[in-house]
Order: structure tokens, then sequence, then C-alpha cells
């Protein structure tokens, strides 16, 4: 895989292929947007763990490892103003 650019100069969507490892980030998948890592299962085998277990709705187990298109890093939490 190729590295991605540092997070402070990517802001939208880039390539799968361009997704760091064992970082959480967006990733675009047929289920919608999911907060996933990917993963090194094993020398040949590299998956996407989603972070949010019930992103496609039952909440039992995750439903396997998306096939995501794109990828983005996560965003900064909001600040919230004091009253």
């Amino acid at each position: 895989m190729i590295s991605p650019e540092p997070r402070d100069q990517v802001s939208e969507w880039q390539p799968i292929e361009t997704a760091p490892f064992e970082t959480a980030v967006l990733i675009w998948a047929d289920e919608g947007v999911i907060e996933a890592s990917l993963e090194r299962k094993s020398p040949t085998l590299v998956e996407w763990v989603p972070i949010t277990l019930d992103y496609h709705g039952c909440g039992c187990c995750g439903g396997g490892s998306p096939e995501p298109t794109h990828w983005m890093p996560m965003p900064e939490l909001p600040v919230l103003e004091e009253e």
C-alpha cells in the first residue's frame, strides 16, 4: 500500500489503496460510512475491521469485513463553546 498523506493534509476522501494500517479512519463502503481499521490478520491476510460493531444494523457481529472504495481520517472533535 501507498503511504497516505499526513493527516493535516488529508481532508477529503482518498483511494482505499492509500489507507494506513492499524489506524481508525472513516471508510466508504456499500454499507455506508463506517469507522474501521485496516488490520493484518496474518502475513497474507489483511482485512478491514469495523470499530462500530453494529454498522450494518443488527449489532450481532459487525457483519463481516466491509469492502470499501475510499477512506478519510477521523474528523477533529467539535469544540463546544461555553455559555
